[in-house]
């Protein structure tokens, strides 16, 4: 077994919120071809005995190991199923919701319809291991794979990088303090955030996962009428869902009060590694942000989050959100998932959009139609969007918790949001 590197503070972040709230980072690329699952897991075998990350697991003493030849004990981790593509969607949901242990390494779902010649590849991670770009170019590496190209051996962990002290705040106690009353003074002007009757995060977890793609036509011009109104694909999803969820959850409309929402936004800040043997580290900030949420101007909110949230990212206040959840000076397992499942109790409900920006498809076979990140919603997530751009395609998984709204609200929550969106990218 090869030598432990200890965890980085976000890694660490996710592994405590693993341990109190299991939530599985899950990888897909869906084919427009079928292939034999044995040839599938043939390769799987292979591709794992050159990639690092296929083989490595978050430990319970807070250090990342390369299982090597050890890995063979664990079994193939793969499953191969045959299901209808109306059906794909229910396999994340398994997914999602699936026990995963520390100890286990990476694993391997391959959903195909024959009849429809499509199938799907879902990687399975540790959220401390593939969080962000890092699972995508895994994921891509294996695509190549399948399709004969050869893929660079990755036999080495990287090295958690040093910590930054670029921001004023990191280096100055005094800015820290001015930086902390300036956010507090924000949120008191915009009062508490909705709903006011959120359930409690002890209520039974079932997670619903739905994926939507923006064919390239609809997507095209989403952007282009977002960029004439000052939003980024981001901001307009961001706001869209924002404005979705006010009206769905707290009844919003034109006769009431714009109600306050939190939006929260883990953003990738990974480096691209130094050496081909060696993967990207982690680096997910996350920024928290509270919005008053008009009922008729969704472009007027998207401008304004697009202003925030790089103001917020400019001040380091994604990387002020590790320090604040007081995890980078405990190394206890069980005392972290404590303080991190208390701070989730204790936090306002909010709605997340994760954007993984334009993910180049670089000698991705051509039967790839797209490729996307997901994870499950945690309990205090109304909704955690998942959005991406894979050859002008705009890729949604959109998460929520049927054990917190119900499936039929759901999927009206959901088609809600579709219309929006399509209202907005057919104005002129």
């Amino acid at each position: 077994m090869a030598a432990h590197r200890p965890m980085t503070v976000a890694e660490k972040y996710y592994t405590f919120l693993d341990h109190c709230w299991r939530i599985n980072v899950l990888i897909s690329a869906d084919l427009d071809i079928c292939l034999d699952p044995a040839f599938v897991l043939d390769r799987w075998r292979a591709f794992r005995n050159r990639r690092v990350l296929t083989r490595a697991v978050p430990t319970e003493e807070l250090t990342l190991v390369d299982l090597g030849q050890d890995v063979a004990q664990h079994g193939d981790l793969f499953r191969a199923v045959e299901l209808p593509t109306g059906e794909w969607d229910r396999v994340l949901d398994e997914e999602a919701a699936r026990p995963y242990e520390l100890a286990l390494p990476m694993r391997l779902r391959y959903v195909t319809s024959t009849a429809e010649g499509r199938s799907r590849v879902l990687i399975v991670g540790h959220h401390s291991m593939i969080d962000g770009r890092i699972g995508l170019d895994e994921l891509q590496a294996f695509v190549r794979f399948l399709d004969g190209q050869d893929v660079p051996e990755q036999q080495e962990l990287s090295q958690p990088a040093p910590p930054a002290s670029d921001h004023p705040w990191q280096q100055n106690a005094r800015a820290r303090v001015e930086l902390l009353r300036s956010i507090r003074s924000r949120n008191l002007a915009l009062g508490e955030p909705g709903p006011a009757d959120w359930p409690a995060t002890d209520v039974e977890r079932r997670p619903r996962l739905r994926q939507v793609v923006l064919e390239p036509e609809q997507a095209a011009r989403l952007l282009a009428v977002g960029r004439s109104h000052g939003s980024s694909a981001f901001s307009t999803v961001a706001a869209g869902w924002l404005a979705t969820v006010a009206r769905h959850l707290c009844g919003a409309g034109p006769d009431t009060a714009p109600p306050t929402l939190q939006l929260t936004v883990p953003a990738d800040a990974s480096a691209p590694s130094d050496s081909p043997s060696r993967p990207t580290a982690m680096a997910v900030p996350v920024l928290a942000r509270l919005f008053q949420v008009p009922a008729d101007d969704v472009w007027g909110l998207a401008s304004e989050i697009l202003d925030t949230v790089r103001e917020a990212l400019q001040r380091g206040e994604g990387d002020l959100f590790f320090q604040l959840t007081r995890v980078a000076g405990i190394d206890d397992l069980a005392e972290g998932a404590a303080l991190v499942g208390a701070g989730i109790a204790g936090g306002p409900p909010c709605v997340v959009v994760s954007n993984m920006g334009v993910v180049d498809p670089g000698s991705d076979p051509e039967w790839v139609h797209h490729v996307q990140g997901q994870l499950a919603a945690a309990p205090n997530q109304m909704v955690f969007a998942a959005t991406l751009s894979y050859r002008g395609r705009f890729v949604h998984t959109i998460s929520t918790d049927t054990g917190r709204i119900p499936a039929e609200q759901a999927t009206e929550m959901t088609e809600s949001y579709l219309a929006l969106i399509r209202e907005l990218a057919a104005a002129t």
